[in-house]
């Protein structure tokens, strides 16, 4: 069995002939067939293993940067991401992978549902008061707050960025798909069914979110605040929609 050359590297395969040249001078027929095939054998190999560390890494980047974001409630705001295909190429002498394919899934993963739990629990402590408190267990719970505060603000700049761009298309199509407690509200507002308890409901929850008083210090300049203002009329047009259907303004964009 042999192995071809044009399945290498060139910077193996360059090693390879100068080693073949060395072999043919010590040793000739069989033999020297047996060191190529066995030399070959590990240099595929090798180029297998890392194109695999490659790919896990790509994959662990991007799920890292993808993972599901919460507002200070601990309530979902949007799901992570998950991978669906990871594509290699060849540079120089190591593997470029990137994720190429991805889909949204529509469940939390053990890891999000604990720092879900996490974000509750710090949220029931600022409210009792305790907040203020020394020692370790505040320090980690005041990290924790950023970490949430930095991932809430990262995904408002990814929205304002939609709207500047296409405003109705933000509201028609990208903030129900980017945001959890809007699409909810978003169903009432086009469904047969009209809960006006749980729309109320669901409009709490995104002004205690998005409201200008509420923002992250990291994201609460005017610009921003400028655009919750804007989520937040549309957001009271699509309660009105629930309560009131026959007066809706916003019912032809739904």
């Amino acid at each position: 069995k042999s192995c071809s050359l044009r399945f290498l590297a060139p910077w193996y395969r360059a090693e390879l002939q100068r080693s073949v040249e060395v072999m043919f001078l010590k040793a000739q027929g069989f033999t020297v067939i047996v060191l190529l095939v066995a030399y070959c054998e590990g240099v595929v190999n090798e180029r297998l293993v890392n194109k695999r560390r490659a790919q896990k890494k790509a994959r662990k980047t991007f799920e890292e940067s993808h993972t599901a974001a919460f507002d200070s409630y601990g309530r979902v705001i949007r799901y992570g991401m998950d991978v669906d295909e990871v594509s290699c190429e060849e540079a120089s002498e190591k593997w470029k992978c990137t994720v190429t394919e991805f889909s949204r899934r529509m469940y939390l993963t053990d890891a999000e549902k604990l720092i879900s739990q996490q974000v509750k629990a710090d949220k029931q402590e600022e409210l009792d008061g305790q907040f203020g408190q020394t020692g370790s267990e505040s320090t980690l719970a005041k990290v924790r707050v950023q970490k949430e505060q930095k991932s809430r603000c990262a995904v408002f700049n990814e929205w304002l960025s939609v709207f500047e761009k296409d405003p109705k298309q933000f509201f028609n199509s990208y903030l129900g798909k980017n945001y959890e407690d809007y699409a909810a509200l978003r169903r009432l507002a086009m469904g047969s069914t009209k809960n006006t308890k749980k729309a109320k409901k669901l409009k709490r929850h995104i002004s205690l979110n998005v409201h200008g008083d509420k923002l992250p210090p990291y994201c609460n300049n005017a610009n921003m605040k400028s655009f919750m203002t804007e989520v937040l009329t549309n957001v009271e047009e699509l309660v009105d929609c629930v309560a009131t259907p026959h007066t809706c303004s916003a019912a032809g964009d739904l």
